[in-house]
């Protein structure tokens, strides 16, 4: 069973996949059918950990949607991570890090049932994926 912390609990690090506003989905006012609060969150957790606490920051831009004049980018307590074999100007290269072929051939039950010294995490979002979750 999942776990969520809808708090802001004391962290490290934060690692995070860039969201963006998407009318009609994060842009909307909360409660709104449709809604998430994914663009929120983020909001919250960068301006918290990020900028107040000076919290070591990944953002995995997977979708290349971060502005290049962004002020995260220049923040020394931020990297931005890419998913693309030449990343832009001061980003670095973070591809999806699980092949195909390694999922397919995976044993989901045995992978749960190992002993892991740090909890289990998921990064991302769950659009069109509730009935997964």
């Amino acid at each position: 069973m999942a776990t969520w912390e809808a708090g802001l609990p004391g962290i490290d690090a934060l690692f995070l996949e860039w969201r963006w506003p998407v009318p009609g989905r994060n842009t909307t006012p909360c409660g709104t059918p449709g809604h998430t609060c994914d663009l929120h969150r983020q909001d919250e957790l960068i301006a918290r950990y990020t900028m107040r606490r000076q919290v070591p920051t990944i953002v995995w831009d997977k979708d290349l949607q971060l502005a290049p004049g962004s002020p995260l980018r220049s923040l020394p307590n931020v990297t931005v991570c890419e998913a693309a074999l030449a990343p832009s100007p001061g980003a670095v290269s973070l591809l999806f890090p699980v092949a195909d072929d390694d999922l397919d051939q995976a044993d989901p039950a045995g992978l749960a049932e190992m002993p892991r010294a740090l909890p289990l995490v998921y990064i991302g979002n769950q659009y069109d994926r509730d009935e997964a979750f």
